[in-house]
């Protein structure tokens, strides 16, 4: 009797048992641009790029169906993943995944998803100068560390430090000398160039350190029209090259999530159909045999495991599997390899309600894509990751001051004062230049070397008289006539008297040098200071200038 056999099938692929060939290649790549801006404070740009995710049926003749895989997308934005390549959907409803689905993939064939890089900066910039404001032929030392900020191991690291030209004249605005750095090897390939190249940073070494040396080098570029000015000129440019690659993850924490899954069609399913007659235990026509033969048609050599045979018979009425009258399940028919067949003894149904039962097979075979037949590669670089920076360049005069005190060598309660006026710009000062100083209360005038020009009662930055000096104008750095001196002494004339008090400065003209770095204060030694700066406008208000600087008030000694 002619019966009704109905089968379907189900098989997925999850790379791969050992031996076998590679199915799929999932290959991960980045490109990760940062730009940011140093000028004596560091300001870090926002991490941008793009990554692309390559999967291809590396197989020579098998076409791959239905193939699905799930992405963690780490630090990117699920909103932003897209694919242009035929028979592709992505599922991007979760912020914490992407699912992707390919109808179809021809052998040979690969498909592109895209996305965008955003968040992520593996590497980051620290960076520093001795002087934020240097005169035209001056010079500043520049300290650059870079810092792993990722987990992965980063590699094939160069820093590459190039002079601005910035009124594009063939000559560089600056040169770089004594370049060093605590790990790795640096050169100067020219005077306005320097490369540092780095192994890697890793979870051991974190951090490297570059120093050199940056000499202003084109007055042409810095010289204003103006004859007294500062003014925020470029130094260069610093670019950064580096590889993530570490086979897991990307530089944006992209990775595969699990086995991936699919099908392909080289495969036949037979379930045959047999009436049992008496000699097989049948009778009155209502008993039936069930036979499942499975082959591994594919002309390549993939390992495939039959994870589950399902049989079962439903009447021509009600066809659903919940309808099914009996089912018989096999989950241990185990690994089909290249031109395998499995087959199983007959499943044998008795006193069938219907003269002819339906028989359906379905089959679920997986391979697992843990081992050879999938490969995944991760490939993060730089794009345009780059350091630009920036210093301030002074034109004109720049007056700076130092205050010395020593004990004198005749009277324990005398104290010699020193105060040094120098012009370390390249042009001379106005006629008139002011140097002050307060003697503090406590302390009376000794003598005087060199007499003040005027005097006024003060209560801060500590109650005293204060005095000042014209010393007139001061010439262009290394010539005659760029420095001067005022000295006097002082008595310390009560019981109690403190020193410190003494550890105070001020100077006119406005174009002076941050009196923060200024004076060096000696009582035999340097002495440990702390800022404390205070304004003597109200002073400075009797005098021909009228914006002074004052230095710090020191109050600790070494």
């Amino acid at each position: 009797m002619i019966g009704t056999i109905v089968f379907i099938f189900v098989f997925y692929i999850v790379v791969s048992a050992a031996g076998a060939t590679e199915i799929l290649d999932v290959q991960v790549s980045e490109s990760i641009d940062v730009s940011d801006f140093f000028n004596g404070s560091l300001t870090s740009g926002d991490a941008s790029g793009s990554g692309q995710i390559t999967i291809k049926n590396t197989l020579s003749s098998t076409d791959l169906y239905d193939v699905n895989i799930s992405f963690n997308n780490g630090t990117t934005s699920s909103s932003t993943w897209s694919s242009s390549s035929s028979g592709v959907y992505l599922d991007t409803s979760n912020s914490a995944f992407v699912q992707v689905h390919i109808n179809y993939l021809g052998h040979g064939d690969s498909v592109a998803i895209n996305y965008d890089c955003s968040g992520s900066r593996p590497v980051t910039f620290n960076e520093s100068y001795s002087a934020n404001k240097i005169l035209v032929n001056d010079s500043t030392d520049v300290n650059l560390e870079i810092e792993r900020n990722i987990d992965s191991t980063i590699s094939s690291i160069t820093f590459t430090k190039v002079a601005s030209d910035s009124n594009i004249n063939s000559v560089a605005d600056f040169r770089f000398s004594d370049a060093s750095a605590n790990l790795g090897a640096v050169t100067n390939p020219s005077e306005d160039t320097v490369m540092w190249t780095v192994s890697e940073l890793n979870s051991s070494v974190t951090n490297a350190t570059l120093t050199f040396t940056a000499t202003e080098n084109d007055s042409a570029a810095h010289i204003a029209s103006s004859p007294q000015s500062a003014q925020e000129m470029f130094l260069g440019n610093g670019t950064l090259q580096f590889t993530v690659n570490n086979g897991v993850q990307s530089g944006n924490n992209v990775s595969v999530i699990g086995a991936p899954i699919g099908t392909t069609l080289n495969f036949m399913f037979d379930l045959q159909k047999n009436q049992l007659d008496s000699s097989e235990g049948g009778s009155g026509g209502d008993d039936w045999g069930f036979t499942p033969t499975i082959t591994n048609t594919d002309t390549e050599s993939i390992d495939y495991t039959v994870s589950a045979v399902t049989m079962y018979v439903t009447t021509s009425s009600s066809l659903d599997y919940s309808s099914a009258v009996e089912t018989s399940v096999n989950s241990s028919v185990g690994t089909l390899s290249q031109s395998d067949v499995w087959t199983q003894d007959e499943w044998k149904i008795y006193d069938f309600p219907e003269p002819v039962p339906v028989g359906w097979l379905d089959v679920n075979l997986s391979v697992d894509l843990t081992g050879s037949q999938l490969t995944e590669s991760y490939l993060s670089i730089n794009g345009t990751y780059e350091i630009i920076e920036k210093i301030y360049i002074i034109n004109g005069y720049l007056v700076e001051a130092r205050k010395t005190i020593t004990k004198n060598d005749t009277d324990s309660d005398y104290y010699d004062i020193s105060l040094w006026v120098h012009n370390k710009g390249d042009l001379a000062t106005p006629p008139t230049v002011v140097v002050y100083d307060i003697i503090p209360q406590g302390f009376t005038n000794a003598s005087w070397v060199t007499d003040p020009d005027g005097s006024t009662s003060v209560l801060s930055p500590v109650t005293g008289t204060a005095y000042w000096w014209d010393v007139g104008a001061l010439q262009a750095d290394r010539t005659a006539g760029n420095q001067t001196y005022v000295n006097y002494t002082v008595e310390g004339n009560s019981d109690v008297y403190r020193l410190t008090d003494l550890f105070i400065l001020g100077i006119d003209p406005a174009y002076s040098l941050n009196m923060q770095t200024t004076p060096v204060l000696r009582t035999g030694a340097n002495v440990a200071t702390r800022n404390d700066s205070g304004s003597l406008i109200g002073m400075m208000s009797m005098m021909l200038f009228m914006v002074g600087i004052v230095g710090n008030r020191r109050n600790k000694r070494n």
